[in-house]
C-alpha cells in the first residue's frame, strides 16, 4: 500500500518531467523559428545579389546593343561615301559588320538573361 506521501512525490516528479519537457519543446521550437529565419534572411540577400547581377548583365547587354548598331550605322555611312574614318581595307577588317555582329550577338546573350525571380519557378 502507498503513503500519501509516495504519491505526492510522484505528483510533483511526473509534474516537474512535464514541465521539462514543455520547456524543452518550445526551445526546440525556437531554435527552428530562429533557424528558419536565418534561412529566409540567407535567400533574400542571395536572391537581391542575383538580381543586382542580372541588372548589371542587362545595362552590359544594352551598352553593346547600342555600340553595336553605331557600328552599323557607321559602316553603311562610311560605305555610302557620307564620310571617312580610315581606309576601306582597315575599315572592314577593324569597325565593319564582323564587328557589329559580334557586339550584338554578345547583347542578345546578355539581354536573354532570365530574370531570377522567373527562375526560382
Amino acid at each position: 500500500m502507498t503513503t500519501g506521501k509516495s504519491k505526492s512525490k510522484s505528483n510533483s516528479h511526473r509534474r516537474d518531467v512535464d514541465l521539462r519537457r514543455r520547456q524543452d519543446k518550445e526551445a526546440d521550437r525556437a531554435r527552428e523559428e530562429e533557424q528558419h529565419r536565418d534561412e529566409a534572411e540567407q535567400w533574400a540577400r542571395n536572391f537581391q545579389r542575383e538580381v543586382r547581377r542580372y541588372n548589371q548583365r542587362r545595362i552590359g547587354g544594352w551598352i553593346l546593343a547600342v555600340l553595336g548598331v553605331a557600328v552599323f550605322v557607321t559602316h553603311i555611312m562610311e560605305h555610302s561615301g557620307t564620310f571617312s574614318l580610315m581606309s576601306p581595307g582597315m575599315q572592314d577588317l577593324f569597325i565593319g559588320y564582323p564587328t557589329g555582329a559580334v557586339l550584338l550577338l554578345a547583347a542578345v546573350i546578355l539581354l536573354g538573361q532570365v530574370h531570377p525571380a522567373e527562375r526560382r519557378r
